[in-house]
């Protein structure tokens, strides 16, 4: 019997660890490895099953260079991954996006999907979900596939076309709808683990 899947969870705070995020995933039985932003040089490549990135303590927006690792490993690992908030700001950098200083968005928000896709099985065309940050995407760049939208015309989500790779602006280790979204990705994660053991 193969192994259960494990995560690389890629802490992007400076001093408060993602704790929602731990604990969705303790809950949800995900086995999990936590490495710091700025520590990634030597963990990237041991081995996980899938990959996620929290949110920011300092925006990607005002210092991009801090995660320049972490877009490394966005643009390089063959495996799931899925990017919360600021995370997703990074890989949106990381693929040529835009971001851009928007007014601050705390609490539940509605969300727009513009797109089928397989993060957002389970969930209505409209959903809420938790939101807390105060930079946007603007654009997700080239290559990634937008998949949801904001009121303010913010990209909420994209993915990337051809890889098994989201990101989501909202929080969805946070009790909403958007919750949904954990699920789906970790079900990503099982398979391809179970693709990679056969």
């Amino acid at each position: 019997m193969p192994p259960e899947p494990r995560l690389l969870l890629v802490d992007n705070q400076r001093s408060r660890p993602p704790l929602a995020l731990r604990r969705a995933l303790d809950e949800r039985g995900a086995g999990w490895v936590e490495v710091r932003y700025d520590a990634l040089g030597g963990a990237a490549g041991e081995r996980y099953d899938g990959v996620v990135l929290s949110g920011t303590g300092v925006s990607p927006h005002d210092a991009p260079q801090l995660y320049d690792d972490e877009m490394t490993l966005v643009r390089t690992t063959p495996r799931p991954l899925l990017a919360i908030c600021g995370g997703f700001q990074v890989v949106c950098l990381a693929y040529g996006g835009e971001l851009a200083p928007v007014e601050p968005i705390y609490g539940r928000t509605p969300v727009e999907r513009s797109a089928d896709d397989e993060i957002f099985a389970g969930l209505p065309r409209r959903f809420t979900a938790f939101s807390k940050h105060r930079f946007g995407v603007r654009s997700a760049g080239d290559e990634l596939t937008p998949l949801a939208t904001h009121a303010s015309g913010l990209v909420y989500a994209a993915r990337h076309p051809r890889r098994p790779l989201w990101g989501v602006q909202f929080h969805p280790e946070r009790r909403q709808q958007g919750a949904r979204v954990l699920d789906n990705f970790l079900a990503a994660v099982c398979q391809d683990h179970r693709r990679e053991a056969s």
